[in-house]
């Protein structure tokens, strides 16, 4: 007998327990002769499985059953033993199996005298090894046939175990017939035309596998063919959103019951926002957040997480933040937190970012910040694959904003990747494919508060 188990837990040794009971000495000639041993065994939680029989043996031949006690989950027991110096082994079981056994325990056996025996029954499965189920080997079969043709099919399970397997065929159609449905090999025919799904399913020791596949038979010389049709359902994508401000936090997810959120926030106080997606089955796709009132995020981290900053609109209202994440079969996910943002007042920086860039092609390389005005560069190339744009960003008092890249003579941004509030970002530019004199290209970072600095390049496109 194979034991499977849904949950491991740490198997713990079965324990005795004494009970203190009274019993009445034998009677007879013998009685002097002899004394009694009292047991009591407790099954403890612990074990994943339930223990249906405790015994108890002695060394001169002496057994008994322990009975369970229903009230108590507890095995007891008093067995009549000669007045000797002897050794009791506990041992435990699930139905046959052995599962539990003590060492050997002296006990002095007195006549007529209840001896008191403490038993530790010692977990021996090993760790309660789960048993292994059956795995499909091979499969083989057409997926298409002629009606009342015989279609052979062929299947092979393997059991770790080694326990004896037993095999089922089966299908959907009313008008099929298998030669052998209990068999690795069988044949297989259908009276009408039309498709049908067939399943063979191996059974060991309880456990099952089993294997699908579809056949169509259709009339014979037909000119007719088959759609096997395989649907998957891409599921939406689902999102934790998460706010926090000075006085307070929110939470919301698919399962929150309520999504409106009691924290109040007012402007010039800013306040975190973060989401978290999950793609299900679906392709990891884009992660964005926004809002309907007019409040203003930085820049956020690229999903599927996103830690941004977000101010308040300065005249207050109702404010729904939204967080959508769209994978990229094009199925949506989106959540979105209430929240009621007070009238409140402008944030008034001080300073202002501070930008320094480097730009680098196959002739040119120059450097620029938004403290060094507009800076003449080398000519570039219109070979250049791509022109390199690596710089940094220091948001002096403002709040962490957004980066942006222009230039005045048609020219391509192909890409970069950029996290501002951490203070770098980078970013590529194609050349126009013609020849271009005095072209201009600007990148400018804007605050959360608006306070903006650029960093001006003037070059020959050649």
């Amino acid at each position: 007998m194979r034991f499977r188990f849904r949950h491991m837990t740490r198997l713990a040794a079965a324990f005795a327990a004494l009970f203190a009971a009274a019993c009445e000495g034998p009677e007879g000639p013998d009685a002097e002769a002899m004394g009694t041993a009292h047991f009591g065994v407790v099954a403890p939680q612990v074990f994943p499985f339930e223990l249906t029989r405790v015994s108890v043996e002695s060394d001169t031949g002496f057994s008994i059953d322990l009975a369970r006690d229903p009230g108590t989950g507890t095995f007891v027991g008093t067995l009549l033993l000669p007045a000797e110096v002897t050794e009791l082994t506990g041992f435990a079981f699930v139905g046959d199996e052995l599962v539990g056994a003590s060492n050997p325990v002296p006990a002095d056996i007195q006549p007529g005298v209840v001896t008191r025996v403490t038993i530790q029954i010692l977990d021996t499965t090993g760790g309660g090894q789960p048993g292994f189920g059956p795995l499909l080997e091979s499969l083989s079969h057409p997926t298409t046939t002629t009606v009342d043709s015989q279609a052979l099919f062929a299947v092979s399970f393997l059991d770790p175990d080694g326990t004896p397997m037993s095999i089922d065929w089966s299908d959907d159609c009313d008008d099929s017939t298998f030669t052998a449905p209990q068999s690795a090999v069988t044949g297989w025919t259908k009276a009408t035309p039309g498709g049908c799904r067939v399943t063979v399913t191996g059974t060991a020791g309880g456990q099952s596998a089993s294997a699908s596949f579809s056949i169509v038979a259709f009339p014979a010389g037909t000119l007719q063919g088959g759609a096997e049709i395989v649907a998957d359902f891409i599921a939406a994508p689902v999102i934790d959103m998460q706010l926090t401000a000075p006085d307070g936090a929110c939470s919301v997810n698919p399962f929150s019951a309520n999504a409106s959120c009691a924290v109040p926030i007012a402007s010039p106080t800013s306040t975190t926002v973060r989401a978290f997606v999950g793609w299900q089955n679906g392709t990891p796709g884009e992660l964005t957040i926004f809002d309907d009132c007019g409040g203003n995020f930085s820049f956020p981290s690229p999903a599927p997480f996103i830690d941004a900053i977000w101010l308040p609109p300065v005249q207050g209202g109702l404010c729904r933040i939204t967080a959508r994440a769209v994978n990229q079969e094009g199925v949506v996910g989106e959540i979105s937190m209430a929240v009621v943002a007070a009238p409140g007042t402008p944030r008034q920086p001080v300073g202002a970012p501070q930008i320094n860039v480097s730009l680098s092609g196959t002739l040119a390389f120059c450097f620029g910040s938004s403290a060094s005005g507009e800076v003449f560069c080398g000519p570039l190339t219109t070979t250049d694959a791509v022109v390199n744009l690596n710089g940094s960003v220091f948001w002096d008092d403002t709040l962490p904003g957004k980066i942006a890249f222009a230039d005045s003579c048609g020219g391509t941004f192909v890409g970069g990747a950029a996290n501002p509030a951490g203070g770098f970002f980078s970013g590529q530019w194609q050349p126009p494919a013609a020849q271009v004199r005095n072209c201009t290209m600007t990148v400018t970072g804007t605050s959360l508060e608006g306070v903006s600095r650029s960093v001006v390049y003037r070059f020959d496109v050649l």
